[in-house]
């Protein structure tokens, strides 16, 4: 599942996308992608990175894709939680009107918004956050909680399929990787 979503921080590409396992196992994910559609734009437009050889998203654990810096040092990610994925491949920050995640369960581009290789997806329309902020999937104790002070350690698997409940904004991004400790659901 899309977990947590910085699209601007110290710079418009200070950005990352966290993903989270609510299962028992672990899944490996290396033939799998992360896509992206700007604001408005059709699905024929799709850009993604692809998940590399060896990359494992953990039982109950997290997965860090963060913007690679530019070829002067700037304009990625600055956060201090390392980076399991680095791309350069899109930028969440373009589109002011918010924007389209997938993360789709093989390489190939999406054909639509219902492809079926769709695993998870976030349409950031409804609310986008501000620099340094992000927007949290809320943890699931019966239902919808919010993930943040006692619900923080309850993991990200809120998904009613309703994108501004399921997601919370964070006012300050607190990004997690494969090595972050897991959390129970």
């Amino acid at each position: 599942m899309i977990s947590e979503v910085q699209v601007a921080g110290v710079d418009a590409g200070d950005e990352f996308i966290e993903i989270y396992n609510p299962t028992s196992a672990a899944i490996d994910i290396s033939g799998w992608s992360i896509q992206y559609l700007g604001g408005t734009s059709q699905v024929e437009n799709v850009v993604k990175k692809n998940f590399e050889a060896g990359n494992v998203l953990p039982s109950r654990g997290f997965f860090l894709i963060a913007r690679g810096k530019n070829t002067s040092g700037v304009d990625g990610y600055s956060g201090s939680v390392s980076v399991d994925l680095v791309h350069r491949s899109f930028s969440l920050s373009g589109a002011s009107s918010g924007g389209k995640l997938f993360l789709v369960n093989d390489a190939a581009k999406i054909d639509s918004l219902s492809d079926v290789n769709i695993v998870d997806a976030l349409d950031y329309s409804f609310l986008v956050p501000e620099a340094g902020q992000s927007l949290e999937r809320r943890a699931w104790q019966g239902g919808c909680v919010s993930a943040q002070g006692p619900g923080e350690t309850l993991g990200n698997g809120c998904d009613t399929d309703n994108n501004a409940a399921d997601f919370e904004i964070l006012s300050t991004a607190k990004p997690d990787n494969s090595l972050s400790s897991s959390e129970p659901n």
